[in-house]
């Protein structure tokens, strides 16, 4: 008999079926080699009054140090204490509502039907400039950028002054296309369309200063403006590959790089509603992700550009992560959700997930934790026996009951077995290996591995012993 490697540290990388993998993981990532929990998220304040509203737009000011949060057709300014200032409110109540901010304490913000200005200087104010119908604003060195609605033009204001009406030479436009989004990245700026993306650039005219880059002209489109997200060096959103099928779209500031892979592609073109997305972009522990959450499809895949890899997140019940909008505000990350006016925090600290199901009831909820392997058969496809299985984790750090449970499929991740519980230790030793015997014998093996405990996790490596030397992952 010999021990073989399972792969308990992975990440999400299906087949395009179980038969050829069902490897996925679930609010778990991979770092250091190790198998650790994903981030859990508490409530931190209301944000409405009126708490039956949700929340559509989030935004940090780094000039002036605060942050403004969109909830039903309210603005509300939020303080480093999280104490909240009604602002005015919007007429449009729309997902996605936008802001973009120059270096004159000015704060555009877009409903998608009017256009509003909010100034935090020395006369603050919050006023209605007028009725453009734009569908996407930005700002970038000091210049405020906005698409009008169902066209392919967008125009700018001059610089720092987002009040005045926008110059009658200051505008672009893309061609044939029809402008879905405007974003700024590295002092340019980005205009996506349906079927493509060109760049934007400052050369520094009298008349009409930006200019179309045209060495940068992408054939590469948007398929939600909500889906795209920049930060770390990277502008990633969600696009449609030349078969129509959505896919995931990631670039340093060259030619985009489609990151998904045939398994995930295969799970996109089983979505009902692609279009209908959102994402935002974070780091933890040295890792950059990408987290992007379809909708209507109750489904939110992470992407770690450190190691290249997907990651499954849940709320406690399965179904998709809660964050809908995530800034980083005096080193804490705060989220908007897709279901309530409330404000959360988000850390790798928290192994729960701690909410408001209303005024007075505060819940805390174990996050489900789970990892399935890649298929481990023999080259030749025989039969061969499993008399024992180990996991090596970090144990001893709660006081609840924790445990994990083992199950296992013998038909291509289709069915599991009924799971063994392996009980971890409790408060006391920091390391420990678990064990299961007399597993049986199969030609295909895939493990499904549960972590039930609301304390962290920390998954070194898992072991199988076997009869046979040919055992190896088939995919």
């Amino acid at each position: 008999m010999i021990w073989r490697d399972v792969k308990i540290a992975g990440s999400s990388n299906p087949g395009r079926n179980n038969k050829i993998s069902a490897e996925a993981t679930y609010n778990m990532v991979v770092t250091d080699g190790a198998l650790v929990n994903f981030p859990g998220y508490k409530y931190v304040s209301q944000i409405n009054p009126d708490a039956s509203q949700k929340s559509r737009g989030i935004y940090l000011s780094q000039l002036g140090g605060f942050m403004l949060v969109a909830s039903g057709q309210g603005i509300f300014r939020i303080e480093s204490d999280l104490t909240a200032q009604h602002l005015g409110d919007v007429k449009n109540n729309p997902e996605g509502i936008e802001f973009a901010e120059n270096g004159n304490s000015q704060i555009a913000i877009s409903d998608g039907d009017a256009y509003y200005v909010y100034n935090y200087g020395s006369a603050p104010s919050f006023t209605e400039i007028n009725k453009n119908n734009y569908s996407s604003i930005c700002s970038a060195k000091g210049y405020i950028f906005a698409a009008t609605a169902g066209s392919n033009t967008f125009s700018y204001s001059n610089v720092n002054d987002a009040t005045t009406a926008f110059p009658i030479d200051n505008t672009g436009e893309i061609g044939s296309d029809k402008i879905v989004a405007l974003r700024p990245y590295n002092d340019s700026v980005w205009v996506f369309g349906e079927r493509s993306t060109k760049v934007w650039h400052d050369l520094g005219s009298a008349v009409n200063p930006w200019s179309l880059d045209p060495s940068s002209v992408m054939e590469y489109g948007c398929l939600n403006k909500r889906s795209i997200a920049s930060a770390y060096g990277y502008m990633v959103w969600v696009s449609l590959s030349e078969d129509g099928l959505a896919t995931i779209l990631a670039s340093d500031g060259g030619r985009p790089q489609e990151i998904s892979t045939p398994g995930l592609d295969a799970k996109f073109s089983r979505l009902s509603n692609p279009s209908e997305c959102s994402a935002f972009m974070f780091q933890m522990d040295g890792h950059t992700f990408y987290q992007l959450t379809f909708i209507e499809d109750d489904f939110t895949i992470v992407y770690d550009f450190t190691d290249n890899s997907f990651y499954y997140a849940t709320d406690e019940d399965g179904n998709k992560y809660i964050a809908q909008k995530l800034i980083n505000f005096n080193r804490k990350y705060y989220f908007i959700s897709f279901d309530d006016a409330y404000l959360y925090e988000m850390s790798g600290d928290f192994t729960t997930y701690d909410y408001l199901k209303d005024k007075n009831s505060l819940r805390v909820e174990q996050i489900p934790r789970r990892r399935i392997t890649s298929p481990y058969r023999t080259k030749t496809y025989d039969y061969y026996r499993i008399s024992a299985l180990q996991i090596v984790m970090r144990e001893g750090m709660t006081e609840d009951t924790p445990r994990v449970d083992v199950s296992w499929s013998n038909d291509g991740g289709e069915t599991f077995r009924d799971a063994r519980r392996l009980l971890m230790s409790q408060r006391g030793d920091r390391y420990g290996i678990m064990q299961t015997n007399l597993l049986g014998a199969a030609r295909d093996w895939t493990f499904k591995y549960e972590f039930i405990t609301n304390g962290a996790v920390c998954a070194i490596s898992s072991a199988v012993q076997v009869n046979n030397a040919d055992f190896s992952a088939a995919a």
